[in-house]
């Protein structure tokens, strides 16, 4: 039955297999989140441990794959976990730099807090960049990007899984920024040899830092210039400044995994 039911998924399209996979899962949510009152987290972390098989399951039954979270891009290679380094250091460079800069512009003010409540939204940030930054490139520039690229060339499926990213997150003056992220995290994947070590590094360090200012309270602008340069909302993907961060961080990643080539690995 099983076996008759994946090959069924698998000769249809894109289109068609995606939705027969998110569907499930989707009333799964809307189930733990609803019918049992569990607190968000603990929901979350149920949907957590269930998705994440999912995909190797998907992998194997429907695709054939012996190594199915390999062909998404996840690996255990050292070069995996320099890429993943590299990101890391990379994103959170990227909030902080910034952020320094604006500081010393005068166009916001660093507050201090107590070491303890520090400590605290320290460990928050790194759950959250861990789990934020493992599971969303899972299931976009892993899953949804090769599931995509099956049926598509690949330009197509980076433009349709990067507009699923931006969709599924808060719309408004950060739609500009969210477009940018999703389109500098599938390059990134793409130029390292289809691993996801950067992409994940990427997303982490930014999740990391966003996350570590925004629970610590660790700084207040000044409204020395407007909103839409710093960010609207206080929010750094809504603003000139982040924008501008992320061109930079999107240049840099071509030129060193592209044009020089000069680290470059397979999963």
């Amino acid at each position: 039955m099983l076996r008759r039911y994946c090959a069924w998924v698998r000769s249809h399209p894109a289109w068609l297999r995606i939705p027969v996979f998110v569907i499930p899962f989707l009333l799964l949510w809307l189930l733990l989140d609803s019918g049992f009152g569990l607190p968000d987290w603990v929901s979350t972390l149920v949907l957590y441990l269930i998705v994440v098989p999912a995909f190797g399951g998907w992998g194997r039954w429907v695709h054939g794959h012996m190594y199915p979270y390999r062909a998404l891009g996840l690996s255990l290679s050292q070069g995996f976990r320099q890429e993943i380094a590299i990101g890391l250091i990379c994103g959170v460079a990227g909030v902080f730099i910034p952020l320094l800069l604006e500081g010393w512009l005068g166009w916001l003010e660093w507050t201090s807090m107590a070491p303890k409540a520090f400590l605290t939204a320290l460990a928050n940030a790194v759950a959250t960049a861990a789990a934020v930054g493992f599971a969303e490139e899972l299931l976009f520039r892993g899953w949804l990007f090769e599931e995509l690229r099956c049926d598509y060339k690949g330009w197509l499926a980076g433009v349709v899984t990067t507009a699923v990213f931006t969709a599924v997150h808060q719309w408004g003056a950060q739609t500009f920024g969210l477009i940018l992220v999703g389109t500098i995290l599938v390059r990134a994947k793409v130029l390292t040899g289809e691993c996801l070590g950067l992409p994940i590094g990427l997303h982490a360090g930014w999740v990391f830092a966003i996350s570590l200012v925004n629970i610590a309270g660790l700084l207040s602008y000044t409204s020395a210039v407007p909103s839409w340069v710093t960010g609207v909302g206080d929010n750094l993907l809504a603003g000139i400044v982040g924008w501008w961060i992320l061109l930079l961080t999107w240049a840099g990643i071509e030129y060193w995994f592209c044009w020089r080539k000069k680290i470059r690995y397979v999963c």
